[in-house]
């Protein structure tokens, strides 16, 4: 289990890379903190100093309810933009293994809340295709690892998901958007 779990994580990490990339924030800035046990795992993202600075803390919060999203991407893409563009919000995150959590930050996107999730979701995908099996399954391995180790705070996201394969992501993300979505 704690291998599903650990990949579940590894796919919010995903989106918070391809969020901060969408955002155009500077993913220097961006830190995460990761826990993954064998029965449970959790994700939390901080831009800054969002305790002492306001717009810090919003670009965390918003980077928190895009990064919610990155399970989604386990899904198949077909099932997953139906669910997006039936709005079946509560069916989408049941099948991905959201949690009440999840659902409630994706809740705070708003409107437009699918259009943004399709980004994300498809900028994952184009990640996990950049990565192969091998190289998210690692990562993944990794996650867990640091968590076990005690050493899975504050780590720079950008350490974790290099900006230029997000780049390359988002551009083809950006393009695969308006053929799925348009």
């Amino acid at each position: 289990m704690s291998r599903a779990i650990s990949n579940h994580e590894w796919r919010h990490c995903l989106a918070l890379a391809v969020g901060a990339k969408l955002l155009d924030v500077d993913v220097s800035r961006v830190v995460v903190s990761i826990v993954v046990t064998s029965t449970e795992g959790q994700v939390t993202v901080e831009y800054g100093d969002p305790v002492g600075n306001m717009d810090d803390r919003a670009i965390s919060e918003r980077l928190a309810s895009l990064g919610a999203a990155g399970p989604i991407a386990a899904l198949p893409g077909p099932d997953a933009i139906g669910l997006l563009r039936a709005g079946a919000w509560d069916e989408l995150g049941r099948r991905a293994g959201l949690s009440e959590a999840d659902l409630a930050l994706l809740a705070r996107l708003g409107d437009g809340a699918a259009v943004q999730v399709a980004k994300v979701v498809l900028g994952v995908l184009e990640l996990e295709d950049h990565l192969r099996l091998s190289g998210t399954e690692k990562a993944a391995k990794a996650l867990r690892d640091l968590s076990n180790a005690g050493v899975g705070d504050d780590i720079p996201l950008n350490e974790l998901v290099p900006a230029e394969h997000v780049e390359r992501a988002v551009a083809a993300a950006e393009i695969q958007f308006s053929t799925v979505m348009g």
